[in-house]
């Protein structure tokens, strides 16, 4: 056998061996992830006892500082070479804000057919800012190839996020509370809900956007009174972080257009509809009745960055984080969203936008 036909069958067996390879990670790879499902089981006789919410300490005389990334959006493949403009916002964020907590609502990761990787790397990246993140899932998380409990595992294996699973018996994935507390008393209570992704409505005949259900509302409901029971009587203010927003964001902003978008009504401007559910579940109408809650803060909507009052609650889409999936071009509404939240409990909005960055490509 010439030297030249043992090249040629080394390069042969090589690149078998490759294809082989490549074929075996697909094969991997296409597999679904799943985790484990919750198994907490929640009813309205539940006791509630406040030692099972996770409790951030608040500096006296000092505002605590919450961080907002959303709709970040990463994928295994479409990012090869083009997720590091959205990670150089992320940590551009974390420099400038300095938060005490980081949230982020929902769309971590999207698009089929693989992103267990980006969610790895997502987490050992946040892990690296050495604060908590309290993240909630969006309708597109759920799309690769690996399921929300897998995702979920992985974000309670984390150094540093303060995620739960939450109640397995009220709808969603990642339905869970924390608590504000400064000098041992609770100022201010974080409602982490997932919005969950989409539904068939008969009554339509079509798939839409889901919303936040019955039993996750009753279990807001509960929390609530059951957090006001242990704080001395007293019901904390309180924000609703979820993706999907409520259907009240359109009704919010007319009446803000309407008004020649007055500031003294909100800010900020949407550049698309408001992508909601098609039905009201009575959400909105349970959080006003409660008197607790005074903002709601969605995503799903990557080039919206209104914040408007509205019936007394503050509706805000969060600043869209980077620019994975779509955002605006011109890259004029890029950054995060940030809630001061003072000693008395009430919160102050606003979003950093980091415009002076630009991408490595286009």
């Amino acid at each position: 056998m010439g030297t030249g036909t043992i090249v040629a069958l080394s390069i042969c067996s090589a690149i078998a061996v490759a294809v082989i390879g490549v074929c075996l990670w697909l094969i991997i790879e296409k597999s679904t992830f799943k985790g484990t499902k919750s198994t907490e089981y929640w009813t309205l006789a539940t006791p509630h006892d406040d030692r099972k919410i996770v409790t951030l300490d608040k500096e006296s005389g000092r505002d605590f500082v919450i961080l907002n990334f959303t709709d970040v959006q990463f994928n295994d493949i479409l990012d090869i070479g083009r997720a590091e403009f959205t990670y150089d916002t992320m940590d551009e964020l974390v420099r400038r804000v300095r938060p005490d907590l980081i949230t982020i609502t929902g769309d971590i990761v999207w698009a089929l057919p693989f992103t267990r990787r980006s969610v790895m790397r997502f987490i050992m990246h946040m892990d690296k800012y050495r604060v908590p993140w309290a993240p909630v899932f969006g309708n597109h998380d759920a799309e690769g190839n690996c399921d929300l409990n897998w995702i979920a595992d992985k974000f309670i294996l984390s150094r540093n996020c303060i995620f739960s699973k939450g109640p397995g018996n009220i709808g969603g994935v990642g339905n869970y509370v924390i608590n504000i507390k400064e000098d041992g008393k609770t100022v201010h209570t974080l409602f982490m809900l997932d919005s969950h992704s989409y539904r068939y409505y008969p009554e339509l005949d079509k798939t839409k956007y889901d919303f936040v259900q019955p039993a996750q509302i009753e279990w807001y409901r509960w929390n609530l009174h059951g957090i006001a029971a242990e704080n001395d009587g007293v019901k904390p203010r309180s924000t609703v972080f979820m993706h999907i927003p409520v259907p009240q964001y359109k009704a919010a902003y007319d009446e803000y257009r309407k008004s020649g978008f007055s500031p003294e009504l909100g800010f900020g401007v949407n550049n698309e509809r408001v992508n909601c559910a098609p039905v009201d579940s009575g959400f909105f109408d349970i959080i006003k009745a409660e008197g607790s809650t005074f903002d709601i803060v969605c995503g799903h909507d990557h080039i919206n960055d209104s914040s408007i009052l509205y019936q007394g609650v503050r509706l805000t889409y969060a600043l869209k984080t980077g620019d994975r999936c779509y955002w605006q071009d011109d890259g004029m509404m890029n950054g995060g969203t940030v809630l001061r939240v003072a000693s008395d409990g009430t919160v102050k909005t606003e979003h950093c936008y980091i415009n002076d960055l630009k991408p490595k490509q286009k």
